[in-house]
């Protein structure tokens, strides 16, 4: 039996060896090395720039690109996460990003490049310098309103802003106190907006929710308030409207000093054998009672 297979094996044993070589060879593998990354680069569709395969973050960045065939320079800002700062488009229209870099605001477009010049942003009016692209104008930080000159805040001033709204453009005046912030009202537990009222030099001026100067009438803590045309507090038609809305007071001198009302509305009365009155006035209510003889009362004074 052995006999048999020695022929075999030693076929077995010589195909080894003539295969051994092919086997133990090494085959050169070639590697080709991955490129690094340099430059802008959109990922995304946002804008990196790298260095040495690595992206910049935080950091300003003058990038070189070839515009109608002349070489221009763009400045972009690229945020802790690498991205570019940049706005969106909608409806093919551009929609800049404001965003605040040390101490100032700068806008940037949909490609991520610094704007210079002035927009209509989010409704504001907003500039930003042709040389430094830092912005002048209005800026919201939480819920209270600032303004900017590049760096710096108004301080102890009134700025004038212009808000454009429904095709129309509007000019608001807002006064910024000695920490920048903007004289402004707030709204009570109740959901009704209360306007700050603030002494301002020698004059009294009020300021709604939005923190801009209010005029005409209001009544404000149960009390009204006369502002004229330049917003300061008219203290005579204030006087008198006070007078003319205490309780019980002849309704007739108040409606005489208010005008007409936008409406008027009707109701049952638990005060006596009459109707109750709501008269309805731009910033506030009045609530009157007529007697079946005709004669009306003040009841009192709400705001809206």
């Amino acid at each position: 039996m052995m006999k048999k297979w020695k022929p075999i094996l030693a076929a077995f044993l010589c195909l080894l060896f003539v295969q051994g070589p092919l086997l133990s060879e090494t085959a050169a593998v070639q590697v080709q090395a991955a490129a690094v990354k340099s430059g802008l680069k959109k990922e995304g569709g946002k804008y990196f720039y790298y260095v040495n395969g690595k992206k910049v973050k935080n950091v300003w960045k003058n990038i070189q690109v070839t515009s109608n065939g002349k070489k221009v320079t763009r400045r972009c800002y690229f945020g802790k996460d690498g991205a570019a700062y940049a706005g969106k488009k909608v409806g093919g229209v551009t929609q800049p990003a404001v965003k605040k870099i040390s101490g100032a605001y700068y806008a940037f477009d949909s490609y991520g490049r610094m704007m210079k010049g002035t927009y209509v942003i989010n409704g504001v009016y907003r500039t930003f310098s042709s040389s430094t692209g830092q912005m002048t104008g209005l800026a919201k930080e939480n819920g209270k309103y600032y303004y900017y000159t590049g760096t710096k805040k108004a301080v102890n001033v009134f700025k004038t802003v212009k808000i454009k709204s429904s095709g129309k453009v509007y000019s608001y005046k807002y006064y910024f106190g000695k920490d920048g912030a903007a004289y402004q009202g707030k709204k009570d537990m109740f959901g009704t907006a209360v306007p700050a009222v603030k002494k301002i030099g020698s004059y009294y001026y009020g300021f709604n929710t939005s923190a801009r100067m209010i005029t005409g009438t209001y009544v404000i803590n149960d009390k009204f308030y006369a502002f004229a045309s330049n917003g300061r507090l008219d203290r005579t038609k204030t006087n008198k409207l006070r007078a003319a809305s205490k309780e019980k007071a002849n309704a007739a001198t108040l409606r005489k000093l208010l005008g007409k009302p936008q409406k008027t509305q009707y109701y049952s009365s638990c005060y006596g054998d009459g109707k109750d009155l709501l008269l309805t006035y731009p910033h506030f209510y009045v609530s009157l009672f007529k007697d079946k003889k005709g004669k009306e009362i003040v009841l009192g004074v709400m705001s809206k």
